[in-house]
């Protein structure tokens, strides 16, 4: 079982600006956790050297426990604190400098002591990671809201805004049919997904007249709020999404798909909703230490699908998602602490070659 940490928050001010803000006990908090990431990577560069190579992936495991922003400070103060020192690269010098750390007295002691030519191949690796996030597409955090017709007693579905006869959009009328993040940049091209090309975590019918999209955060010509679907394009309206309806047995998830970001959605525990999510015949498994289990495509190595992420030397491929298992035979949402926890350890997105993806099914298939 793989045993989960809990990524701590990085607390950025130096002591001195702890004590005037009266945030020394955050301050002593994260300089403790900085501590232990620093040996943690000392460990990892000692174990991970044979004597000519160092074992590939020990940036991920590190950012895996501490995430990246931990690992990108310790790394940074190290640098500081070793500027003389001709075995860093000046590419990675340079990198330090522009993370620009809160220097302080203290900050020397979460500096890393393994060999600085093994600290240096991490620090490049660690760069490359950084650049891949970086370069990860754009994404919209979105809501989709659709009139039930149970509770349309006026019938205003498919109605173009003007037609509503003055009336407020009721949002009690309404069902919440997606929660999640798209690869996007504007309204228009959550109308495209929505309506003519579909996604897998939508409950909904295909994006119409009436329907309420909330942005989550502003975007391309709009800010964040709520958009009713017109005829042609958006109108900003009023509407409390607590009055929205969603269906029983939702279960908050934890989506992880390839080259993307982990991100937050929603799912019904039923079994066309759990195969929909993952194109296919669904699969469990249990690789934490809590009851957070992954979800994806039981045939996802046979059909070829791209590799998604490693999970303690396992390869999976295709779309999964992480939910909980209730203890029951049934699912239930993952916690705060869970949803926080998991983000992290799964915030890069990796890159897994067809052949890795193949070499992990266990046998190879022969054509005649």
């Amino acid at each position: 079982m793989l045993a989960v940490a809990e990524i701590k928050p990085l607390y950025r001010k130096n002591v001195e600006q702890a004590k005037l803000l009266g945030e020394l006990n955050d301050w002593r908090a994260s300089f403790r956790e900085n501590i232990a990431c620093a040996r943690a990577i000392d460990a990892a560069l000692r174990d991970g050297f044979d004597g000519m190579h160092l074992r590939p992936g020990i940036a991920e495991d590190i950012v895996g426990q501490y995430g990246m922003d931990r690992v990108a400070w310790v790394l940074a103060a190290t640098l500081h604190e070793k500027e003389h020192d001709g075995r860093f690269s000046q590419q990675n010098k340079a990198w330090g400098e522009s993370q620009r750390i809160t220097w302080d007295r203290h900050s020397c002691e979460y500096c890393c002591y393994a060999h600085s030519v093994l600290v240096n191949d991490m620090i490049n690796d660690f760069r490359m990671l950084q650049e891949a996030q970086a370069q990860i597409p754009d994404t919209m955090k979105i809501r989709i809201f659709q009139i039930n017709r149970d509770r349309d007693q006026d019938r205003l579905k498919y109605r173009n805004f003007d037609n509503r006869g003055g009336r407020p959009v009721d949002a009690a009328i309404y069902d919440r049919v997606f929660t999640g993040e798209i690869e996007g940049k504007s309204l228009e091209d959550v109308y495209r997904i929505f309506n003519t090309e579909g996604h897998r975590l939508h409950r909904g019918h295909s994006l119409s007249v009436s329907d309420v999209v909330e942005l989550c955060d502003p975007v391309e010509d709009h800010e964040a709020g709520f958009y009713y679907c017109d005829s042609v394009g958006f109108e900003k309206v009023d509407f409390d999404p607590e009055l929205a309806q969603v269906p029983e047995k939702l279960c908050r998830v934890l989506v992880l798909e390839p080259h993307r970001r982990p991100y937050e959605s929603e799912l019904v525990d039923e079994l066309s909703a759990l195969q929909k999510a993952v194109g296919g015949h669904i699969e469990f498994t249990y690789p934490f230490d809590d009851n957070a289990i992954i979800c994806g495509n039981e045939d996802a190595k046979l059909e070829g699908l791209e590799g998604n992420r490693r999970v303690y030397g396992s390869v999976y491929a295709g779309n999964l998602f992480l939910v909980g298992d209730d203890g029951e035979g049934g699912l239930m949402s993952l916690t705060d602490e869970q949803i926080r926890t998991y983000s992290d350890m799964f915030a890069q997105p990796e890159d897994i070659s067809q052949d890795e993806v193949e070499a992990d099914t266990g046998f190879v298939l022969y054509g005649f």
